[in-house]
């Protein structure tokens, strides 16, 4: 029996497979339970770039699955134009009358209470615009009381002045709540821009046509003869579809008592993995990982000196001989 120091490599994280950077999961999950469960085993749910990632994507999906959740969700945004003062990386403020934003309507109001709503689009309120090129909060909101759909306030409040309001924190949110009469109007809030879970903007998004009903989330659907992306209601149950994480390297140490072929046995060493692979998952580490394993190699062994070597240090200002 021989003491041997032997390196567990684990690489954590998802092995990347050179033909398909994804992965499918038949695990029927809300939007946000699959965004969990794909970023718990350290990737993302699937992002969409281009056709080549579409099809890649539709060849992963079983028969019986026709509609997956992707990594697609439509968010809140601020109506921004070219006359807008809006600076790179400046701070968000949202006012929301819930916890959490909205998830019915796709359009956003105002209420007398300064609190945020979101209201249908296409119904007639009033609305506030603003001038980008004023710095007094008195003056940069204006409310103009005849009643427009969304859409149409927008172009008013571009054609006059710079945009519907955007509200940038708490001192312009209450500018607006002292000048409201009607207790509802519109500001620059809606929900139109669509982004991948990764926080990276959806560039390629081909729709499936006829338009199904609306919803918050993006799917796949390969219901048809060409795969396409459909909107989803993010609270529904569906499979989905992740991108594989980066793979992480990390090194352990441990000391083990074998004999000289247990190096050499490779079914041995095996079945020694998945032991340790089953403790660590019972620990919570994913089971997406792979072990491998390491020997640290051996220290090269000096030749032996045949002849003892006569050195010279400084020793109170005399040099004096000492064996090596």
């Amino acid at each position: 029996m021989e003491t041997r120091v032997l390196g567990l490599l684990i690489l954590s994280g998802l092995c990347p497979v050179a033909s398909n950077p994804y992965y499918f999961s038949n695990v029927s999950s809300t939007w946000l339970q699959a965004q969990q469960y794909c970023r718990k085993r350290l990737g993302d749910l699937a992002t969409v770039n281009d056709l080549e990632d579409l099809e890649q994507l539709a060849a992963l999906v079983e028969v019986s699955n026709r509609v997956m959740f992707l990594g697609l969700r439509r968010q809140w945004a601020w109506s921004v134009s070219d006359g807008d003062d809006y600076r790179e990386g400046e701070p968000a403020y949202w006012n929301w009358a819930g916890d959490d934003e909205p998830s019915g309507e796709a359009c956003g109001t105002i209420g007398l209470s300064g609190k945020w709503f979101s209201s249908s689009c296409s119904s007639p309120m009033p609305f506030f615009c603003y001038n980008a090129s004023s710095a007094d909060i008195s003056r940069r909101f204006y409310l103009e009381e005849r009643s427009m759909n969304w859409s149409d306030a927008q172009a008013f409040c571009r054609r006059r002045y710079a945009d519907l309001a955007w509200v940038r924190n708490k001192q312009e949110n209450q500018a607006l709540r002292d000048v409201s009469r009607n207790g509802t109007a519109w500001i620059g809030l809606s929900k139109q821009s669509w982004r991948w879970s990764d926080r990276s903007q959806a560039t390629f998004l081909p729709w499936k046509t006829p338009a199904p009903p609306q919803g918050d989330c993006g799917a796949l659907d390969v219901r048809g003869e060409t795969p396409a992306i459909t909107q989803a209601n993010c609270a529904g149950n569906a499979s989905f579809l992740c991108s594989r994480g980066p793979l992480r390297k990390r090194w352990l140490s441990l000391k083990l008592v074998a004999d000289g072929s247990f190096t050499r046995d490779q079914a041995v060493t095996q079945s020694l993995l998945n032991l340790i692979k089953l403790r660590l998952t019972e620990v919570g580490l994913s089971e997406n990982v792979i072990l491998s394993w390491w020997k640290r190699p051996e220290k090269e062994k000096k030749a032996e000196q045949t002849t003892q070597e006569h050195k010279m240090c400084l020793f109170n200002d005399s040099y004096v001989p000492f064996l090596a």
